[in-house]
């Protein structure tokens, strides 16, 4: 176990083939985790060894059938303890968040009536708004936009109560903004949703990399979120609460189970992912016990979370960003709350975060805002080969 206070960073880069690598000589450093991260050497092995030893359908009374039937109820085990469900069965993997999203939607619709209201945000992703205003026109439902504030970049509570009538019968919320990395209290945005009688679907994408999802603490229905974002494979995940899952009419063929998650999983099982899947969690178990001396797997992937949370904390601050993106004057732009915009040239800042108490309250997320003359001319696909360009100049 590492002594306390001390995050084992060399130990961590072990476990991941690619940081193995160099460029230009140099050790690699990925900024891009918002996007994907890379994967443990412990995934990248469970994929391997299942599409060796599982490549079956389940049903079979042979060994690799077998497997692949022990492989997906693992999985869903360790989810069950990622995401600290009560049960297995309340876990559904599939291909994608926003796969998931479409097909709980659609469900949630046969529901719904014309002019029933749906609750979307301003500061989501795609992936959880689009599912519902596709849903919307088909059903000719109501869709009510929630704003996030410009004092804080979150969601507030009031703003959601202001919402909320007798025909709401969804709020879908993110729980971290990947644009600001604002932490939204889901517990209190739940708790005002359930008292009006609607529904919580919460997309979790953001928060699941740098936070530890507890769905019982936080009260809503739905949770989605994607395993490649905490060193998993492309793989998405949903929690229900249990009930919901069981009395949908989920899309499936005749042959498929009609009890959950199975219902939910209609086709072949992605196998080899969900071997993957379990994987990453056994990772963050394994962190867990060089940093904790824990008894269960739940308690010690918490602990995994809270000392990298600390050592991300760390980072954040200490960043240094580049000063050479363009030739033009630095200024400064207003950042989300417990952030800074560091100067840089060419009106571009680095929003990141500055003060240690407040990174607690925000993903560590660093972001490029545009400014004065340049504001919205220099696009993404201009600023990335220069930041590349800086990283191979040092």
């Amino acid at each position: 176990m590492t002594p306390c206070g001390l995050f084992p960073i060399d130990r961590v880069r072990r476990e991941f083939p690619a940081l193995s690598w160099s460029h230009s000589g140099r050790p690699r450093v990925f900024m891009d985790n918002p996007a994907g991260t890379q994967l443990s050497r412990q995934v990248i092995d469970a994929v391997a060894h299942a599409l060796m030893n599982a490549a079956s359908n389940h049903g079979g009374f042979f060994g690799n059938s077998r497997n692949a039937e022990a492989i997906h109820a693992g999985a869903h085990r360790a989810m069950a303890d990622f995401m600290n469900a009560h049960s297995p069965d309340e876990i559904v993997g599939a291909r994608s968040m926003t796969a998931l999203t479409l097909h709980v939607s659609r469900s949630l619709g046969r529901r719904w009536a014309p002019g029933d209201e749906i609750v979307v945000t301003r500061m989501d992703h795609g992936g959880n708004v689009s599912p519902w205003l596709l849903l919307a026109e088909d059903l000719d439902l109501v869709v009510r936009w929630l704003p996030l504030d410009r004092d804080t970049w979150k969601i507030e509570p009031g703003d959601l109560q202001a919402l909320l009538g007798p025909r709401t019968r969804l709020v879908a919320l993110n729980a971290v903004s990947n644009l600001t990395g604002s932490i939204n209290d889901v517990t209190a945005l739940a708790a005002l949703a359930r008292a009006s009688g609607a529904l919580t679907y919460v997309d979790a994408v953001q928060f699941a990399p740098h936070r530890c999802i507890d769905v019982q603490g936080l009260g809503c229905d739905f949770l989605a979120c994607s395993s490649y974002k905490f060193f998993g494979p492309h793989l998405g995940a949903l929690w229900g609460r249990r009930e919901l899952p069981d009395e949908l009419t989920a899309y499936k063929v005749r042959c498929a189970p009609e009890a959950s998650p199975r219902k939910w999983e209609t086709g072949t099982p992605q196998t080899e992912l969900l071997a993957g899947l379990a994987a990453c969690v056994d990772y963050l178990d394994w962190l867990g016990r060089e940093v904790s001396d824990k008894a269960t797997r739940r308690e010690r992937i918490e602990a995994a979370y809270h000392a990298a949370a600390d050592h991300e904390a760390a980072l954040t601050v200490r960043l240094p960003w580049p000063e050479s993106l363009s030739k033009s004057r630095a200024g400064r732009r207003r950042s989300p709350a417990g952030a800074a915009a560091s100067p840089c040239r060419g009106g571009v800042a680095c929003a990141q975060c500055t003060w240690r108490k407040r990174c607690r309250r925000r993903d560590p997320l660093l972001g490029l805002v545009q400014h004065g003359e340049r504001a919205g001319r220099e696009r993404p696909a201009v600023l990335a080969p220069r930041l590349h360009a800086f990283g191979e100049d040092r």
